[in-house]
């Protein structure tokens, strides 16, 4: 639980209550999807100086977030757009405004745009390698939905054992290398696509 753990060190104690595990996840997605203060506020129920105060201790706690945020800002600066990991482009032009909020909206749309970009590149490759995978094993399985970071794929009942070992293993291997962060998937066999939530 990777909220919970940013809890634990953003507050300093074991002990989490859910209140706090909320405004762990809220800062931890707020920081991946651009969020910027006054929403990430509403969100929270809270003042503009409290969820400000909230992202300095989140950034001060994780100083290489920061940086890492810093450095997408300074290159899409320079160069006028984003790439995900592999390689595909997302122009920002508004990174040069003369507007500061504008500017600094950009900037948080460059991280965002990186990291659901290279998501999307994850997914895609994971899709293209287990449907080409199935057609060469001959199974009778096809992939039938995409939802953010979930494939639901129907398959005979005799080969489902097999188009799960595929699956994870093209989710957790989309490029045939190894990633620097490894990917965890758990495929789940069901009858129906609810009892697999």
């Amino acid at each position: 639980d990777i909220h919970l753990a940013t809890a634990k060190i953003i507050f300093g104690k074991e002990e989490i209550s859910s209140e706090e595990r909320r405004f762990a996840k809220t800062q931890n997605f707020s920081t991946a999807y651009g969020q910027g203060i006054i929403a990430m506020a509403n969100q929270l129920g809270c003042s503009k100086e409290e969820a400000k105060k909230f992202r300095f201790k989140y950034f001060d706690t994780f100083p290489k977030i920061k940086k890492y945020v810093d450095r997408v800002g300074e290159k899409l600066e320079q160069n006028g757009y984003v790439k995900t990991v592999l390689g595909r482009k997302r122009r920002i032009p508004e990174v040069y405004s003369n507007e500061s909020g504008i500017v600094a909206r950009a900037k948080r749309q460059g991280v965002n745009s990186i990291i659901q970009g290279s998501a999307a590149d994850v997914l895609k490759a994971a899709m293209v390698n287990i449907s080409e995978e199935f057609k060469k094993k001959n199974l009778d399985a096809h992939i039938l939905l995409q939802i953010h970071d979930e494939l639901v794929i129907e398959c005979r009942q005799d080969q489902a054992e097999e188009a799960a070992l595929i699956v994870k293993n093209h989710m957790e291997n989309p490029f045939n290398t190894e990633l620097r962060v490894p990917l965890e998937v758990e495929p789940k066999i069901c009858d129906k696509w609810s009892e697999g939530k």
